[in-house]
């Protein structure tokens, strides 16, 4: 045994303890009837006063601890060990208790059954003892064995009283067999009731479950329509912006076009401005040969046909300059409205996609309320009829109770008219004494075997209801357990769809940052030189910020 070892000789109390549940054990008899009995009334059985060692108290303990994260100490541990050790023996003592209280009465019965048939009444364990060994003790066998020969010796000189016995004995067996059939025919009501119950609650099942595959079919067909209808949408995007960035090629390279064509200008009329300027020097050169009237004259006409050629190149720079300037004003305008549009149009079908969401969930949603009142209902509907039931049978257990206080006091009368009969007339009257005896202690193991087998039918009607409850939380779980599935699912599409909606908007980001291919140090000196103050219209913040 572990409790044997060195390592648990400790602690002294433990020790004591140890000493006094073995002594209980030793002398303790669990075949013996008294202590059935007494196992009865406390509701236990031999294998709960089965004394646990040490070590596999510890492994209980450790076992607990791990499923509830707990840690204990050594000494936590041995405390918990001497408490299990003070409840078994209390216990036992308990056991010891109620053992005697059966003894005394046995012994009170039969000193009642021994004065009624008047028979000397020898206690147990007594001083004077009628054995031929005077140390030998007279046992409840041997009494009970004396009883049986007299026994016999009366009913060998009456037989009389063998047929009235016997004919009791017949009818209390037909009685009995006409009660048994009573408790089978009631069973069989029960058990056909219960059996309607779990089929109706079956049926009921079946329709529940036929009803969420037919829903899980169709918001099946929903999400592959609406998984189509977001790929031909993202295809439609993919294809405007494919176009968006074709038409923005094509207008870069008309803008580098015109730039090359205005510089080739440029420098044509550079090179004209260059070759008037030789052609005047060179005219210059042939008049100074001339008079100085006519150099004056030249003079004169030369500075203003300069001037005039000077007004003229800066009339037609400024008219190259704003043409080139609203045509800037004029494609930036364009593709702002024309992403103002297709933002608008985004924000149109991200409400609609919106929409449709909240109207799924609402549906959802009544459709929980509806199957939960339904569920509600049902359960109401088995409560009331537990009720009922229970009420029925508490009317019963009364009305028995009452029967059997009622028969208990017209007992007793009759036992003291007995008695007082039994004082004047002994010898005479003892054979109808015993009829009525037999009578009286028959009918009370009747009430007492009716009250046992009204209480195991109890028992069995709770089960079965435990059963149906059960069966009834398990169909309303797995319910619940679907309905969260269809919701992670659509949240997970919400959450696919906002996410697309965002690489979109980043899309749309970009693209304004090429908007202004012409660098800022560039702008800024054309704004500086012709004073442009006016900027292109923009699309609304409101549906940016959003986006």
């Amino acid at each position: 045994m572990f409790f044997t070892q060195t390592k648990f000789h400790k602690l002294s109390s433990q020790k004591e303890l140890l000493a006094k549940i073995q002594e209980f054990e030793i002398n303790t008899n669990f075949d013996s009837p008294r202590t059935q009995k007494a196992l009865l009334k406390m509701n236990k059985t031999k294998y709960d006063f089965r004394r646990k060692n040490k070590f596999e108290k510890h492994n209980e303990l450790d076992y607990r601890n791990k499923r509830n994260n707990k840690s204990l100490d050594q000494q936590s541990l041995d405390f918990e060990y001497e408490t299990y050790l003070e409840q078994l023996l209390n216990d036992y003592m308990e056991l010891k208790e109620q053992r005697k209280q059966i003894k005394e009465w046995f012994q009170k019965k039969q000193q009642e059954e021994d004065e009624l048939r008047g028979y000397e009444h020898i206690p147990f364990n007594s001083v004077h003892s009628t054995s031929r060994f005077p140390c030998q003790t007279i046992t409840i066998d041997d009494k009970i064995g004396k009883i049986n020969q007299e026994r016999q010796r009366q009913l060998s000189l009456n037989n009389a009283e063998v047929k009235e016995a016997l004919l009791f004995e017949l009818d209390r067996r037909q009685w009995e067999q006409e009660s048994l059939e009573r408790r089978q025919k009631n069973a069989q009501m029960r058990s056909a009731k219960i059996m309607e119950i779990k089929m109706k609650a079956q049926e009921q099942n079946k329709k529940a479950k036929q009803k969420c595959e037919t829903q899980k079919k169709i918001k099946e067909v929903q999400i592959e329509e609406d998984l189509a209808k977001a790929k031909e949408f993202q295809e439609k995007l993919n294809q405007k912006d494919n176009e968006i960035a074709t038409k923005k090629s094509t207008i870069i390279m008309e803008k580098i076009e015109k730039n090359k064509k205005l510089e080739e200008k440029i420098l044509f009329r550079k090179s004209l401005l260059k070759h008037e300027q030789s052609e005047t020097q060179l005219q210059n050169i042939r008049k100074d040969t001339q008079t100085e009237e006519n150099r004056v004259k030249s003079v004169e006409r030369q500075a203003k046909d300069r001037q005039d050629k000077q007004l003229r190149y800066e009339y037609q720079l400024m008219r190259i300059h704003e043409k080139s300037a609203l045509s800037k004003a004029i494609w930036e305008s364009e593709l702002c409205n024309n992403l103002g549009q297709k933002m608008i149009s985004i924000e149109e079908q991200k409400k609609k996609n919106e929409d449709l969401i909240k109207k799924e969930a609402n549906k959802m949603s009544k459709e929980r309320k509806d199957k939960m009142k339904k569920h509600q209902q049902n359960l109401e509907q088995v409560q009331e009829e537990q009720k009922q039931w229970q009420m029925k049978l508490q009317e019963k257990l009364q009305n028995k109770d009452e029967i059997s206080k009622k028969l208990r006091m017209s007992k007793l009368e009759e036992i003291k008219q007995l008695r007082e009969q039994n004082v004047q007339n002994q010898r005479e009257q003892l054979q109808k004494l015993e009829l009525r005896r037999r009578k009286q202690f028959s009918q009370q193991d009747l009430l007492l075997e009716r009250s046992l087998n009204a209480q195991k039918k109890m028992e069995q009607q709770k089960n079965e209801q435990e059963k149906v409850l059960f069966y009834l939380l398990n169909s309303k779980q797995k319910i619940d357990s679907e309905i969260s599935n269809r919701q992670s699912k659509l949240k997970l599409i919400h959450q696919q769809s906002s996410v697309q909606l965002l690489e979109y908007g980043l899309f749309l980001s970009l693209c304004r940052q090429l908007k202004d291919l012409v660098p800022e140090s560039e702008f800024i000196e054309l704004q500086k030189q012709y004073k442009i103050t006016k900027k292109p219209q923009t699309a609304n913040p409101q549906t940016m910020n959003k986006l």
